[in-house]
């Protein structure tokens, strides 16, 4: 099932004071598809990595406090061109300089664009943490824009938790507006009453930790807050309802050589079978090479052997085979017998051949030299090469072109 592994990160501030922070525990939640809570708690990065398996994706929410939303205005461009100019057209509201931000603008609307912007040294060195993790995609999603808004009763979303020490304030109170604030030596009934002033929203939700419910009511209570604010238990499952396709992912903005490489750890066992599968053929090519180069020395060993029982006084045996065909043709002269060679035989094998698949009166002469004949053939008569050539070879005989255009006739073809 696609699930994803939301780990809420602290604020960059923290993060720098702490340099160990990633050894610290981390809230985490891993969240199905349909919105279900599968596991939750507090666990180091490093050891977030082995849960990361079960999971599609790894979406960090980043503190509130680290990422600030600015409107500007955009003329008519296409969004290329638009994350071209955002560094010039935010030039007036940005102190830093813009390489070293990101910036993750959102969509177009009335002429107005709604821009993430965060430290890019930050998310390059988060990036770089989780570089070997096995999952390859990877979020990071402001803290504030995490949260719901309902825009039908205009009912803002603020979550308040408590983080190094502190208090970490995130507020959303529109679809594309939100702001954070990190409260140092801060109690709940302080960060309730920033809330109210810092929202413009009539009604704000507000999600505490359950043990802290009691105490932030009676905070409302004596500040006369109950109308405009609601307390809630926060959970994972409302601290990330607010993601979906249009919030930016502001990942995005990191370059590619600090993002995971190819994941070669999917590959592994398949490259592992097609490592043994060439192993296995390679061993079988060579058991049948040795094999037949075995019976190749096998055979000509028995030839040999033949041979010399055959013909003991030989002393020089060079080609075994091609020696005891020519001392059969000699023993068969000997005996008045032709040898399969000889012109008559080969003349005569050739006649019935030439008889049958030949052009009659095509044959204008024919030599016989170097136990072959030789044939030429009549100006402008076609000979069918290709059925003589197969007529011949049942008659264990070959035909050639020799170099003055004569067909040479001799034994040798296809048994």
């Amino acid at each position: 099932m696609a699930s994803t592994l939301y780990i809420s990160l602290p604020s960059r501030v923290a993060a720098q004071h702490r340099p160990d922070w990633s050894a610290q525990a981390l809230a985490f939640a891993l969240i199905s598809a349909e919105g279900r809570l599968q596991q939750q708690g507090h666990s180091s990065l490093a050891d977030l990595k082995a849960l990361a398996i079960s999971a599609k994706q790894v979406a960090f929410i980043l503190a509130a406090s680290d990422t600030s939303l600015l409107k500007t205005k955009v003329p008519p461009m296409s969004a290329a061109r638009l994350k071209q100019a955002l560094p010039n057209l935010l030039e007036d509201q940005l102190i830093t300089d813009p390489s070293d931000l990101v910036l993750v603008g959102g969509d177009v609307q009335d002429g107005e664009v709604t821009v993430a912007v965060t430290d890019k040294a930050w998310l390059e060195g988060l990036a770089k943490r989780v570089k070997d993790w096995p999952t390859r995609k990877f979020s990071a999603y402001p803290a504030q824009l995490s949260l719901a808004y309902d825009e039908a009763s205009q009912t803002a979303s603020a979550l308040i938790e408590e983080k190094d020490e502190g208090l970490e304030l995130s507020l959303r109170d529109g679809v594309q507006h939100g702001l954070g604030l990190s409260l140092e030596s801060a109690g709940m009934g302080d960060a309730l009453s920033m809330l109210a002033q810092l929202s413009n929203s009539t009604k704000v939700a507000a999600y505490v930790p359950a043990t802290a419910i009691e105490a932030c009511q009676l905070a409302l209570k004596s500040d006369g807050l109950e109308d405009k604010i609601e307390i809630l238990p926060v959970s994972w499952v409302n601290r990330v309802a607010g993601i979906n396709t249009n919030t930016p992912d502001l990942m995005t903005g990191v370059a590619a050589e600090h993002m995971a490489s190819f994941d070669w750890s999917k590959w592994r066992w398949p490259l592992r079978l097609a490592i043994a599968l060439a192993v296995v053929n390679l061993l079988a090519l060579n058991i049948e090479w040795f094999n037949l180069r075995r019976e190749e020395k096998d055979q000509k060993s028995a030839l040999l052997q033949v041979f010399r029982n055959t013909y003991p006084k030989e002393t020089v045996i060079s080609d075994p085979l091609k020696q005891m065909q020519q001392k059969i043709n000699i023993s068969k002269r000997a005996a008045g017998q032709f040898a399969i060679n000889d012109f008559a035989v080969i003349a005569a094998q050739f006649s019935q051949v030439w008889d049958r698949v030949g052009v009659p009166g095509g044959v204008a002469s024919i030599e016989y030299k170097d136990r072959s004949l030789f044939v030429r053939i009549k100006p402008n008569v076609q000979v069918p090469m290709d059925a003589l050539r197969s007529a011949l070879g049942e008659q264990s005989m070959k035909i050639t072109t020799a170099s003055d255009g004569a067909l040479r006739v001799s034994t040798g073809g296809k048994e």
